[in-house]
């Protein structure tokens, strides 16, 4: 896996000048700049400018949020963020990014124009600073008609204070201009996912440049839309190839070399002097860059490959430790011994440890020896993320390797449910439903918690996080804002539980776009894995009594509803591979009647369970969403009802033992599970692989009754599944041998 870094050089495409008054400031004139892919070529369009020119945040509407004018997004509804005409026969100014979520390029392009821009200079914010590359086309990209650039962060800066000091006489022009200019290198690039992995291991492996990459073969449109010739383009996309390319040579240079060899040989010799921005004062961590930025300078002759290029303790309570077998082989055709040492890095380095079993590594060539390398916490360690390395320096030839070593300290579950009230009162001025909720969690005697923690391993404390929207129809007037959306997708990906409750729930956890049933964003159809379908299964009218029937591990309730909003949502379809969720979300609470699609329900319960086919399950978290709320319960099941039976499904676990006697080849054996529900639930079905190749059995009960053939020792596996159709898969050893 592979992250992206920004290069020391770069290709530019046009140039920036502030023309009035003169002279004009440092860091105004001569100025890099990228083109977008989208609107005009403007290459065929000569000078824009001289012209005077409209920082957005001059522009903007009375309404738009003061933390938000200098973004130019568009208002609710699409609408404009800048005056009409503000703007007309000017060149626009406008910062990347947005709060409370950043909008796409060309929606701010297209919002400049319809103000009468003649040209737009989108210039870096803060997260992406002093590197900068293509703008790519989003929503309204093929509505623009003017051209536009983008600039660093420093430049449009000096360019706004430059407007600032003179607001009636500034000007400016951007002309095509392909140059070569500097960059600040080994910087992680904003789009680079970061890890740990949902498994909690170190991911990416590596970084390598993908940041404003200059390449043939180049085109703006889907194959096979006509190549270009040249081009600048940034992505992990760009990234990746850097890769392939150096494991290409490898392999040239060392034909015999495994994959694992290649890919140890990357890690171990790539740099750590990867940063966090471009001013090149914090590193990236682990994290972020993985091994590092690989480097060719080094990798040809590492002398040592890894079985374990990185080691990852994943999550871990304070006080713990895990090791692990290292193994190392000595590829470099003579006799070596190295020198193992570790680092803790961080600001938190006396609160874990990593500890090699071994100072030195002495190897003849071609052999392989091991490293036991440890890592755990001290007791009272903080909660966070913990990193560092263990180093190997070669005393022949002074070759130093490394490997990343992380681990993450996650608290004890000591608290039921953290409440999260996101219906919008009484900020938003919506109706106040919380104690709605306090109340069926005290009844329940569930301990519970309403503020939300500052620090997102915090979340690891909670058993369940219960969110409920009310009747609020928006996340920034609710407390479940995008970043702690972000805090919660995390928890989840560990296993966390979350029930989320309302009758706007797709608007009121909405991160995503409203164009699509598809597009509610990472938790609605992500973690829910939902399509919405109708915001009022029943319009404006009375739902009808009773509202719903309950189905699954709901089945034999039924729902009385008050509300004039019950929401209807879907499982979302297999054309898009992030929310190919309907195998594993499945209608919790289907309604009766109303004018919502055939098929949709107005409650779900998403899982992913482990079953004899395949043991590793997809995801490790469970999800219920509920397109109401308890407020709205009129009749037939009572909040209460509703409640354990939703806690009940959320927290489940079950568990099975076999007896593992042995067997006689030829003659019957009955092996025996024993299994339970951690919430009593009854144990429906048993489902049996007596290892030895026969067909799998399915059973009502407990037992099964089996003839062994040939003597040896089988591996029984079998998969339990109790009434809320939670399933688990156990393992046993039975040996088969004669009784003498």
């Amino acid at each position: 896996s592979v992250g992206a870094v920004s290069k020391n050089a770069a290709i530019f495409f046009a140039s920036v000048n502030v023309t009035a008054p003169t002279p004009a400031p440092a860091g105004t004139t001569n100025v890099d700049a990228t083109l977008a892919n989208f609107g005009p070529t403007l290459n065929g369009l000569g000078t824009i400018g001289p012209a005077a020119y409209a920082p957005a945040e001059t522009a903007a509407k009375p309404e738009v949020p003061a933390d938000a004018k200098t973004f130019g997004c568009p208002l609710p509804g699409d609408v404009s963020p800048f005056v009409d005409g503000s703007m007309t026969g000017k060149i626009a100014l406008i910062e990347r990014g947005g709060v409370p979520a950043a909008c796409g390029f060309s929606e701010k392009v297209y919002n400049a124009q319809r103000a009468g821009a003649i040209g737009t200079i989108i210039y870096n914010n803060e997260a992406n600073g002093e590197t900068i590359g293509a703008m790519g086309a989003g929503l309204h990209a093929a509505d623009v008609t003017i051209p536009s650039v983008l600039v660093r962060r420093s430049n449009g800066l000096a360019i706004v204070a430059h407007h600032t000091a003179n607001p009636s006489t500034a000007q400016i022009s951007f002309v095509y201009n392909v140059h070569s200019g500097t960059s600040v290198g080994d910087v992680m690039a904003n789009f680079s996912s970061r890890g740990p992995t949902q498994d909690k291991s170190i991911k990416p492996d590596v970084v390598a440049p993908g940041q404003d990459v200059f390449s043939a073969g180049y085109a703006t449109g889907p194959f096979p839309a006509p190549f270009l010739g040249f081009g600048a383009v940034s992505g992990t996309s760009m990234a990746t190839p850097h890769v392939a390319g150096a494991a290409a040579l490898l392999l040239q240079l060392h034909p015999w070399w495994t994959p694992a060899m290649v890919k140890s040989a990357l890690m171990s010799t790539a740099t750590e002097q990867v940063w966090t921005s471009a001013a090149r004062t914090t590193s990236a961590g682990v994290l972020d860059r993985g091994a590092g930025r690989i480097d060719l300078t080094q990798v040809g002759n590492p002398g040592l490959v890894f079985d374990k290029p990185s080691v990852s303790g994943g999550e871990m309570l304070a006080g713990a430790s895990k090791t692990f077998n290292v193994r190392a082989t000595n590829i470099s055709g003579a006799a070596d011994t190295w020198d193992v040492s570790t680092l803790e890095t961080g600001a938190s380095t006396a609160s874990f440890d990593i500890t090699a079993g071994t100072s030195t590594l002495a190897l003849g060539s071609s052999n392989t020896g091991t490293v036991p390398v440890t890592v755990g916490s001290v007791a009272g360690a903080p909660a966070g993320n913990y990193e560092g390395s263990v180093v190997l320096v070669s005393r022949a030839t002074g070759k130093r390797l490394h490997i990343p070593v992380w681990l993450r300290v996650v608290p004890p579950k000591s608290v039921d449910v953290l409440l999260v009230d996101a219906d919008g009162s009484p900020t938003g001025g919506r109706v106040d439903y919380r104690a709605h909720y306090t109340s069926l969690l005290t009844g329940l005697g569930l301990s519970h918690e309403t503020v939300f923690p500052t620090a997102a391993v915090d979340l690891h404390k909670y058993r369940a996080i219960v969110v409920f929207t009310g009747d609020n129809a928006s996340t920034a007037a609710g407390g479940f804002t995008l970043a702690r959306q972000d805090a919660v997708a995390e928890y989840l990906d560990s296993g966390g539980r979350i029930w989320a409750l309302g009758q706007n729930l797709a608007q009121g956890i909405y991160s995503g776009s409203f164009n699509s049933r598809l597009d509610r964003g990472r938790m609605y159809s992500g973690y829910f894995g939902l399509a919405w379908e109708a915001d009022s299964v029943y319009g404006t009218g009375a739902a009808p009594q009773p509202t719903a029937d309950g189905l699954g591990p709901f089945a034999g309730m039924t729902l009385g509803l008050s509300q004039a909003s019950i929401e209807a949502s879907s499982s979302p379809a297999f054309d898009t591979d992030t929310y190919n969720s309907r195998a594993t979300t499945k209608a919790a609470f289907r309604q009766i009647g109303g004018t919502a699609p055939a098929g949709s329900a107005i409650a779900h319960a998403r899982s992913s369970e482990p079953s004899l086919e395949e043991e590793r399950q997809e995801y490790l978290y469970r999800a219920l969403s509920m397109g109401f709320g308890i407020e709205g319960l009129a009749s037939s099941t009572t909040a209460t009802q509703l409640g354990d039976r939703s806690f009940d499904w959320l927290l489940d676990s079950v568990s099975v033992d076999l007896d593992s006697a042995s067997a006689e080849p030829g003659k019957r054996t009955t092996l025996v599970a024993d299994a339970a529900s951690s919430v009593g639930a009854a144990i429906t079905q048993y489902r049996w692989d007596l290892g030895d190749g026969t067909p799998y059995v399915t059973t009502d009960g407990p037992s099964v009754h089996h003839k062994y053939q040939h003597r040896g020792t089988y591996d029984v596996r079998i998969e339990v599944t109790d009434g809320l159709g939670h399933r688990t898969v156990g393992h046993a050893a039975v040996p088969v041998k004669p009784k003498d």
